[in-house]
């Protein structure tokens, strides 16, 4: 966005103020649900950046989980856990090990 003027920054201050409304919407409405819904079975995983993609699917394999797919531009794995394990067990397992960064729940966005 260029700013010519007062004006520019003020329509620029708008839609500022506007995304912040939304985001902060968003988040009352996960606090109001008491939690962010996510996608059963799934995991998103990163891992430190000496791991391979072979190391890693290694690792996901050797768990029992499948990798479904590899978000390159971000890093991240989309990891399939099965229906035999809980999620709360994988993320323990998961983020007990020195080779992840982190690993989370697939939480779903909802925009409003």
């Amino acid at each position: 966005h260029i700013i010519r003027d007062d004006a520019s920054i003020e329509d620029l201050t708008d839609r500022k103020r506007q995304i912040l409304k939304s985001e902060i919407n968003m988040a009352q409405s996960d606090k109001r649900r008491g939690e962010r819904e996510f996608v059963p079975g799934q995991l998103l995983i990163r891992f430190k950046p000496y791991i391979t993609e072979e190391d890693a699917q290694e690792i996901v394999s050797d768990y029992g989980a499948k990798v479904i797919k590899y978000l390159n531009h971000l890093g991240i794995y989309l990891v399939e856990i099965g229906e035999e394990k809980s999620l709360d067990e994988a993320l323990r397992y998961f983020r007990g090990l020195q080779e992840v960064d982190y690993a989370e729940p697939n939480y779903k966005l909802h925009i409003q």
